[in-house]
């Protein structure tokens, strides 16, 4: 896939973030649906030049619904759409990301509340 600087700067972003082993898959999975993402076309073409652009409302929301859908899953087969608590750790994730960023977090949709059998 080609490189953007907008990931290029995110990569350097996440290198520096301190989070536990399960964040730091699940920032993973949300990175590469990010590439995925922006080397399929479905993100603003700004948002493959800075980290900023690609962290606004426009282009998280056409993220988010690819993703969401499951067309940005890594494996090469059907495309279900991705569970509700993915989708709630992918929202969390980008807020890390954009406070991180130094921006403030936005809720793109409405999540159903997942329970996890915890209390």
């Amino acid at each position: 896939m080609p490189e953007y600087a907008s990931l290029t700067t995110l990569d350097a972003l996440l290198a520096d973030l301190r989070v536990g082993e399960a964040r730091r898959r699940q920032l993973a999975m949300v990175r590469g649906q990010l590439e995925r993402g922006l080397a399929r076309g479905g993100l603003p073409v700004g948002a493959r030049r800075s980290l900023r652009r690609l962290l606004e409302k426009e282009a998280l929301a056409r993220y988010l619904r690819l993703a969401e859908s499951g067309a940005l899953r890594a494996r090469q087969a059907a495309y279900p759409p991705t569970s509700q608590a993915t989708n709630e750790a992918r929202l969390q994730c980008l807020d890390l990301l954009r406070k991180t960023h130094g921006l403030p977090p936005i809720r793109l949709g409405p999540v159903a509340k997942v329970n996890l059998g915890c209390r």
